[in-house]
């Protein structure tokens, strides 16, 4: 894997002195001068974690590893070391003391000499310098935002070898040659602390002043029901029934999401409710079970996913009752449906008849129709927010239904129809440009059950037409992993099957190295597993993204992916 999938860290706790010994061992490996004068020298050391800290104790001498005397610098990372010799060589390690007087291993240690004061300094004794040059401090965002981080870097003389750019401690990744840049993508709400850190001859660093910038959450979706609140049916109880199954028919003039379904309760319609979406050809989409109802009045369970609509495509919102009282008005729609733009009931004919039930013990697919009956069942709708720079979305080949994309709170929910398979794929792409090498890997929470072709994933491909060349790097609604790629415009493509997992712990990546592609598997986000390697021949600018697939023309897959990163 690369530098980049090596940083990812998901690790499961150990126990609590193991840890922090290790912890301690770990975090404090980096210690470095950064600064030197004649007489002094600061070090700094990256924090420890992992148990209430009390103090750093520092260790100096004047032979390596060799540590003659020591003192506690309190709870910071970084001191300066005032009154040494000039001409003597120094070395200094760190170590954690924890509050309950435990101590943790030494860290690595480094060493430096004071010049003689005397000695005239080298062409090259004026350390660089380095300063973020973007974002502006103080900037704001919206979430999921995209920004870029940017350094100017001032040698000096000296050898720069990276630049690592960092969010507080966390290291998000680095640049190896100017112009020194990180792309930073589908950022969540909160306060970021940016720096970075110029690495120079033989390893030493120095970091520029801090920036830090804020992304505000997004504004939350508003929420759109058929029919409101106040409504209620002319017949609240039709009287006791056997267990059955009451839905409507409706379409949305936008894509979007269902976040839940809603169904009007009399008194008398006690049990359990279990609300359910369908396709119009019985595929059920989502389900959950009503709780913390109210004597009567609307009701509404929420999907623990929210299940993505194309537009202008007819969907079944209903829900089942096991006792058999439900509302029900005859003739409702007769002759005419509801309309609450982009929300719309049927009216009876334009899609078979509405107002639909089916008997049965437990949940089944509402196929019949009498008398035009309105159940007084409904849906809770998010219109689909606009897609954030630089994501754009497409349906690729004939897909028979439009998919759709939407990203909100740092998951990308994606529905497509179609094949990833043959000489000319169909299915639905969220995208961005990449130009050159790069990588992207992601987080694949969930993948929609419409049959043992379809698939979720990360995706390099390089054009937008059906035949082009790709990699691909996803997952089955089992959890089967698998890779899969056309390495010649219009040419077969060829599956190589990986482990398998469990939602919502199934991580996918792909890089790019020029033409050479790696497909990676994980269950941890941590540790990667090689599932294919492959030559294919692309454009140095491409197309990366999430790639959805039902294994069926005209049927949607919705899935859902998070932690979703492209470095370029």
């Amino acid at each position: 894997m690369t530098d980049h999938l090596s940083r990812q860290e998901n690790h499961h706790p150990l126990p609590a002195r193991k840890a922090w010994l290790l912890g301690a061992a770990l975090a404090l490996a980096a210690l470095a001068a950064n600064a030197q004068t004649a007489h002094s020298v600061t070090l700094a050391w990256n924090p420890s974690t992992g148990i209430p800290l009390s103090t750093y104790r520092l260790y100096q001498g004047t032979a390596s590893q060799v540590y003659t005397s020591s003192n506690s610098v309190g709870n910071v990372t970084n001191t300066t070391v005032s009154g040494l010799s000039a001409g003597t060589t120094y070395y200094f390690a760190v170590s954690a003391i924890a509050t309950n007087g435990l101590e943790s291993l030494l860290s690595s240690g480094v060493s430096c000499t004071v010049p003689v004061t005397n000695t005239p300094a080298p062409s090259n004794s004026t350390l660089p310098s380095i300063v973020l040059t973007a974002p502006a401090s103080g900037a704001s965002y919206t979430a999921p935002a995209t920004f870029t981080i940017s350094a100017s870097v001032s040698a000096n003389g000296h050898t720069i070898t990276q630049v690592q750019f960092y969010n507080g401690a966390t290291l998000l990744g680095q640049a190896t040659a100017s112009p020194y840049t990180y792309a930073c993508s589908a950022c969540g709400a909160g306060t970021y602390n940016l720096c970075a850190m110029a690495v120079y001859d033989t390893g030493s660093t120095v970091a520029s002043a801090p920036v830090t910038v804020t992304v505000t959450p997004a504004a939350a979706a508003s929420v759109v029901t058929i029919w409101p609140s106040t409504a209620t049916p002319k017949l609240a109880d039709d009287g006791a029934d056997s267990p059955v199954e009451l839905g409507v028919k409706f379409r949305s003039d936008a894509p979007g999401t269902i976040t839940g379904i809603r169904f009007y309760k009399a008194a008398a319609n006690t049990g359990t409710h279990v609300g359910n979406l369908w396709t119009t050809n019985g595929v059920n989409l989502a389900s959950a079970t009503f709780s913390g109802e109210t004597a009567s009045g609307w009701q509404q369970v929420n999907f623990p996913t929210p299940v993505a609509i194309a537009s202008n495509t007819v969907y079944v919102a209903s829900y089942h009752c096991t006792i058999g009282h439900y509302s029900e008005d005859d003739s409702y729609f007769a002759s005419a449906g509801v309309d609450n733009p982009p929300l719309h009931a049927l009216a009876n004919g334009v899609s078979g008849g509405d107002g639909v039930y089916a008997y049965g013990s437990t949940s089944l697919f509402p196929s019949l129709s009498y008398n035009s009956a309105n159940y007084w069942v409904d849906v809770a709708f998010s219109a689909a927010a606009p897609l954030p720079a630089p994501w754009q979305t497409v349906d690729i080949g004939s897909v028979g239904t439009a998919g759709t994309a939407s990203i909100s709170g740092g998951s990308y929910t994606v529905a497509g129809a179609g094949a990833l398979s043959g000489t000319a794929d169909s299915f639905h792409f969220l995208y961005q440009p990449l130009s050159g090498n790069g990588q992207i890997q992601g987080q694949i929470l969930s993948v929609q059950n419409t049959g043992t072709n379809a698939c979720a994933g990360v995706m390099i491909r390089e054009t937008l037409t059906s035949g082009s060349r790709y990699a691909f790097m996803g997952v089955s609604p089992s959890g089967a992993f698998r890779s899969s790629q056309r390495n010649a415009t219009s040419g077969s493509t060829s599956v190589t099957p990986g482990g398998t997992g469990s939602a919502p712990n199934l991580w996918a990546c792909l890089v790019r190295s020029n033409n050479s592609f790696s497909a990676y598997q994980s269950i941890n986000g941590s540790n990667w597993t090689l599932v294919n390697s492959t030559n294919i021949t692309m454009a140095t600018n491409i197309y990366v993204g999430l790639g959805v697939a039902s294994g069926v023309t005209g049927t949607l897959d919705t899935s859902v992916v998070t932690n979703l990163t492209v470095v370029p």
